[in-house]
């Protein structure tokens, strides 16, 4: 009889071992798992100014893993890339260079497809900061068919034209201190022709942001590139906005119509 309890207390202890050996060693189902595999994960850049036009600058831009320490690489020549084999798993990507918005890419599911042990991220487009400043902004009242609305008209700097467009966006909040790290809503870029070419937006427009007829909100300027390399970070909810201008407009208060 004491050796069959003895029996059994031992067999318990070793099942609450490899038990908590099974815990210890379960990972994240977005955490590389060691030994589960590698293969190559490879992509290209394009590169274009503040505006609409493409550059040869595609060497250059580093491209980092973010989830793994020390796991960078440089584009070439033609803007590619290549991590050779590299640990299988859901990675976040960084790509930089100076005179560019830093951009990130989440989520990039690197794993083995089939008979393919390698990947390809298809070409990411990357602007130049924005060189366009916006210098002032003002606001008018006009109608837009049965509905009021507001037209802003920004000022930049240089003076935009038909073959030099200027690109902005637009940050609205109920915050007077509105900024581009402090808004409740914002416009995609939009391009400037002329100085009189300002965006217009009705009660609708408004309505669709989240704000009410009569309710006082703020307005602010930003010059951006037309590839903004803008992005949202998941695991904060926060849109990033890479290739703002530092020189922003003033605040303008608006009423909503």
């Amino acid at each position: 009889m004491r050796l069959t309890k003895t029996f059994f207390i031992l067999f318990a202890i070793s099942v609450l071992s490899i038990l908590c050996t099974a815990c210890s060693s379960k990972k994240s189902a977005n955490e590389p798992i060691a030994g589960s595999g590698s293969g190559n994960l490879t992509g290209n850049v394009f590169s274009y100014n503040d505006k609409t036009n493409a550059t040869n600058d595609l060497a250059g831009f580093t491209v980092s893993i973010d989830d793994i320490s020390n796991t960078s690489v440089k584009t070439d020549e033609n803007g590619k890339y290549n991590f050779m084999n590299l640990i299988y798993g859901i990675h976040d990507l960084t790509f930089s260079k100076p005179g560019y918005g830093t951009f990130k890419l989440f989520g990039v599911n690197h794993s083995k497809i089939g008979s393919s042990a390698n990947n390809i991220i298809h070409g990411i487009n990357l602007g130049l900061q924005s060189t366009n400043q916006v210098t002032n902004l003002k606001v008018n009242k006009e109608q837009s068919g049965p509905l009021q609305a507001l037209r802003f008209t920004p000022t930049l700097n240089p003076v935009p034209s038909a073959d030099f467009r200027g690109y902005y966006r637009l940050f609205f909040s109920t915050d007077p201190n509105v900024s581009n790290t402090n808004y409740k809503a914002y416009t995609k870029v939009a391009g400037l022709l002329n100085a009189n070419a300002g965006p217009v937006f009705t009660s609708d427009d408004f309505s669709s942001m989240g704000f009410n007829s009569g309710q006082t909100i703020y307005a602010k300027a930003y010059g951006d590139s037309f590839f903004s390399n803008d992005y949202e970070d998941p695991n904060t909810g926060i849109h990033i906005f890479p290739n703002l201008n530092a020189t922003s407009s003033n605040i303008v208060q608006i009423i909503v119509p």
